[in-house]
């Protein structure tokens, strides 16, 4: 009878690690998505591209590539 306490508490204490876990996971996620919404609203990088056109080495393609991917962040 001994061993089926022990495997019933193994068995509790994994289940309370995996869920520990999966509440922390789940909370990291939705702060992730929620400071994007936050910070979503940060100036565009092509307003200032224009605004220092003459120093930027970047091409246009790449512009297009970097406010893809911050519009998808």
């Amino acid at each position: 009878m001994e061993f089926f306490l022990v495997i019933e508490q193994g068995l509790d204490l994994m289940l309370t690690g995996m869920m520990t876990v999966f509440t922390f996971l789940g909370l990291l996620i939705l702060l992730i998505n929620l400071s994007s919404l936050i910070f979503r609203d940060l100036p565009d990088i092509k307003s200032n591209q224009d605004k220092n056109s003459e120093s930027s080495n970047i091409s246009d393609n790449h512009m297009r590539i970097i406010n893809q991917i911050n519009k998808r962040v």
